[in-house]
Formats: structure tokens, sequence, C-alpha cells
């Protein structure tokens, strides 16, 4: 790999100082016409490019922008990151990616090293794990911009974008309902985070509009990969009295159901409905096509990026925290596309 060129190295071809030619790139006044003209050809013809982020950092402009996500593997996050780096690069900035795993360990430690002087704010959706909030309440107190996605710690003092979770899984409930399915279960994730609480409460606000019966062993706490899908629809099936459709807080744990079904020769949508939370791209893939919730990261991405910058730049100083609530799309696929039966033609009644 060729090394690249410096204005040492310039400085060096000219017998000048580095100095010198710093100063006769920036067209400085007190070098002189002839002087200026050497350097900048003899920059040309040695194809040398300033470090954009070295003049920022001389100028006390650090043009980045912090990212923690839990993982970028998962399309959700890297959707919203691509939103997030499209919206910095329009303005002249930077993004430095921290990913958590989903532990809280790892969260401090970013917004620890991110906080220290590297970047001008940070975008946060924190990790599973995260149920005490001082590390972000060190970063409000050294007055660090934030802004959060996703997952928003509702005890914090800071911007966010998210969607109505809330909306968005009664919604699918509601469409589950209507495709005639009585008997729902739900794969929760932990309560504490809020899009899974959300999304368990417009669970069950489906059900008691519609009067049906909500099960609480069919509530199933942190079930969101696909392994432990998995292992939760073999359960429900092991019941004397079955659940014939799920409600999944996301796409991977309804991903392990549907395998399950599958090997064990239970028909998708015939005798069980499965939706999932997301719409990871596999959804569309696989057979069945999978019922998904569309969250938009893309946008979401966008819109976190474009406060946090309001914040940095001065354009928005207000103590008022601001709020952006993305819609949601649901996407209705053959995994929960029952035909609804004949003793099931009189559609069930939302209670008024």
């Amino acid at each position: 790999m060729k090394k690249r060129v410096t204005i040492h190295d310039i400085a060096r071809k000219l017998n000048t100082t580095a100095s010198t030619v710093s100063r006769a790139l920036q067209n400085h006044p007190r070098i002189s016409q002839e002087m200026r003209r050497k350097v900048q050809q003899t920059a040309r013809e040695m194809n040398y490019r300033p470090d954009e982020m070295a003049v920022n950092l001389r100028k006390g402009q650090r043009n980045i922008l912090g990212v923690i996500v839990p993982q970028v593997d998962r399309h959700f996050f890297a959707r919203v990151i691509r939103g997030i780096e499209e919206e910095a690069g329009t303005q002249g900035y930077h993004i430095l990616i921290g990913q958590s795993y989903e532990k809280v360990e790892r969260e401090v430690h970013l917004t620890e090293k991110m906080g220290k002087g590297v970047v001008e704010g940070l975008l946060i959706s924190v990790s599973l794990q995260t149920r005490d909030y001082q590390h972000i309440q060190r970063l409000i107190e050294q007055e660090v911009p934030l802004v959060f996605f996703d997952r928003v710690p509702e005890e914090v003092h800071a911007d966010s974008v998210v969607i109505d979770d809330f909306e968005a899984a009664f919604q699918v409930t509601e469409h589950l309902i209507r495709s005639g399915c009585r008997n729902l279960a739900h794969f929760a994730g932990p309560n504490h985070i809020n899009i899974y609480r959300e999304r368990s409460n417009g669970f069950l606000a489906a059900m008691n509009q519609y009067r049906l019966k909500i099960n609480t062993d069919w509530m199933l706490d942190n079930v969101l990969t696909k392994e432990t899908g998995y292992r939760a629809m073999k359960f429900l099936w092991s019941q004397r009295i079955k659940p014939d459709a799920i409600v999944s807080s996301g796409d991977y744990s309804a991903l392990g159901a549907l395998l399950w079904c599958k090997e064990y020769g239970v028909e998708v949508p015939g005798r069980m409905c499965i939706t999932g939370f997301a719409n990871e791209p596999f959804t569309s893939l696989i057979t069945p096509g999978m019922t998904s919730v569309e969250q938009h990261g893309f946008e979401m991405g966008k819109k976190a990026a474009s406060l946090l910058l309001e914040r940095v730049q001065g354009k928005y100083s207000g103590q008022d925290v601001r709020k952006i609530v993305i819609p949601s799309e649901l996407h209705i696929r053959e995994s929960s596309s029952r035909m609804v039966c004949k003793a099931n033609k009189k559609q069930t009644k939302p209670h008024q």
C-alpha cells in the first residue's frame, strides 16, 4: 500500500518547514505568493490530500457523531445506521459506531470512551441488560448532546425517535383476531425495555377490546431469539389447550416457532398463525412468508441524526425534550393469512 503524502514530505522536497507548507496550503497572507504557488504545485504533483479529520481537530471541530447500537448485524440497526450516516454526511459529519452486544458493561465502556471529547454528540439504542442509567446521566452532566432511538430509557431527559410500538402490536393482534384466531399467545421481550413493554401492552389492549380470554401461561417473557422461539413453540404445543396464533415481539423468535411447526407438521397458517416484528429481509423469503411490522429504520436514523445535529450546531438549545414518532407499517404475508372458517364467519366485535 502506497504511503500517504504528508506536509512533511512536501516540506522536505522544497527544503522548508512543515508549518510553512501548512500555511501556504491555506493561502496564509504571511507566506509569499511565490512560495504559495510552489507549495500548491508540489502538493498537486505529489497527490497530496489533506487529512480532513486532523484539520477539523486543529480548528476545534471534531465533526464526529457517536452511534451505539446493540449489534450491527440486524437489518433494522443497519438501516438506522445508514440513515444516520446519510444525514450526517450531508452536513459534513462522520460517524463512529460502537456495538454493546447487548452487554451493559460494554455500553458503559463505549459511553465513557466516546464521551471524553471523541465525538460531538451521541445516538444510542440501549442494550437489553441496561437497567441503571448512571452512565447516561454522567453524559448529560457533561453536557454531551444525546438522542435515543428505538430502545429509549424513559427515565432519562433526552430527545428520542421511536415508532408507536403499542399501536403496531395492537394492529398485528387485531389482524389475527379478524382472521379468525381466538387463542393467542405472545412472545414478549424484557419488560424494562420500552419497546417490548409497549408491544405487550398493545397485544393485551387488543385482546381486551375484542373481549378474548388472555391466558397468562401463554405470555412468555424474554423470547427474542430463534432458539428461544423454537423452545417456546414446543412448550405451547405440549399444552392440553393449544393456541392458534402467536404475536411475537421480534422476527427471530417467530422464525424459531415457524421452524418448530414445520419440523413437527403443524400447518402454518392452517393450525397456527405466526407474526413477527421488524420485517427482517428473511420474512419475505421464507415459506410461508412471515407477517411482520416494518419499523422504517432508515427514516428513524435520519430523524435521529437531524435532532442531534440541531443540538450540536446550536440550532436548538431548548430544555424541552423532543420526541419524534415514525409511522410503522404492517406487512401481511402467508403466515397469518388464514381463511376464516364458517364457524367464525361472524366476526367478533370489539368492545366499545
